[in-house]
């Protein structure tokens, strides 16, 4: 690990929760709920036998949701965390959902913050979530009646940060009287204009956003940001994005694109990691550092979660290992 540093319980069960979001899948609700339950439970998780799934996980083109239940409070009321899946990560998959999500739209539930704005491709999420039922209710309707005074964490990872940002802010809009909301998310790219991302920090707070300053996902789509992946991985032995016209010339579409209207919260927790030493110089070994740097494993091992519970979690032959090459992050 590049540092050694705590981070709060809320964090690592979190990123536990958004990790656990991937597993099996395609097989049957059922099924999923059965073998996230089980990995919850896994020794060295800050789940353990704390936190259980009650409402789905439903799926909706794609966007796979859930509510999991943790402690009592000394409110009276209970830990709720409603996790949304991200991107089944692969080159192909990941480049066609980040430029797929351009194009501002207003908040499609209107409310309070009408005037703020958020991606085509996080509105078409919000859909899809807020389509998504389990026993005949929704996830808002489900949330709705828990205990008074129960808290939630909204969270997720990659694409899936991204619109638990948006449903943090739809909870709080809907539910802001009953229910304490908070966002905690990992790797996300911005949801929104700056309008969505001040009104975020303002209402909920900015520290709850981890990336790793390595992660080329969270540098979209804010221009500065977008920019900065022309000069990555610095280390020595790392592939270099601006040695390859391909590269460069995709970053330079999503700078034409996205143009000077997407921003992050201020604020965010930034992660400093390492990278892996693949060897290679082709735009093919940029990209897959660009992936290993992305994956939930390395976030929950960023965060603190013991490697022994990571590979239990996420099972790899050969087993998976975090990055050891130092590598400093971008100013």
């Amino acid at each position: 690990m590049a540092k050694t540093r705590k981070f709060p319980l809320d964090a690592r069960v979190a990123v536990s929760l958004s990790a656990a979001s991937y597993l099996v899948p395609g097989k049957s609700p059922a099924q999923q709920r059965t073998v996230m339950n089980e990995a919850l439970r896994i020794a060295g998780l800050p789940t353990g036998d704390d936190w259980t799934l009650v409402w789905g996980p439903e799926t909706v083109a794609e966007n796979l949701s859930f509510i999991a239940r943790g402690p009592r409070l000394p409110s009276g009321g209970r830990r709720y965390a409603y996790a949304v899946r991200g991107t089944i990560l692969e080159p192909k998959n990941l480049l066609e959902d980040l430029l797929d999500s351009l194009g501002l739209e207003p908040l499609p539930w209107g409310g309070p913050n009408g005037d703020a704005q958020i991606s085509e491709g996080s509105r078409i999420g919000w859909e899809h979530l807020t389509a998504a039922t389990d026993g005949g209710a929704n996830a808002l309707e489900y949330l709705r009646g828990v205990e008074p005074r129960s808290e939630l964490m909204v969270t997720g990872h990659s694409l899936g940060g991204m619109l638990a940002a948006v449903m943090a802010l739809y909870f709080h809009d809907e539910l802001g009287s009953q229910l304490k909301v908070r966002p905690i998310t990992f790797a996300g790219p911005t949801a929104g204009d700056r309008r969505f991302a001040d009104v975020s920090a303002e209402i909920l707070g900015g520290a709850g956003r981890f990336h790793n300053c390595l992660d080329i996902v969270p540098m979209a789509y804010e221009r500065a940001d977008l920019e900065s992946i022309r000069d990555l991985y610095p280390a020595a032995v790392a592939p270099k994005c601006g040695d390859h016209v391909a590269c460069r010339g995709l970053v330079d579409l999503m700078v034409d694109i996205a143009g000077d209207r997407y921003f992050q919260p201020p604020g965010g927790t930034r992660l400093e990691a390492r990278v892996y030493n693949e060897g290679g110089g082709s735009f093919k070994d940029f990209l897959e550092e660009a992936l290993g740097q992305h994956r939930a494993n390395h976030y929950m091992w960023l965060l603190g979660i013991p490697l022994q519970a990571i590979r239990e979690l996420t099972p790899e032959v050969p087993p998976w290992s975090p990055p050891t090459i130092p590598c400093e992050c971008p100013s």
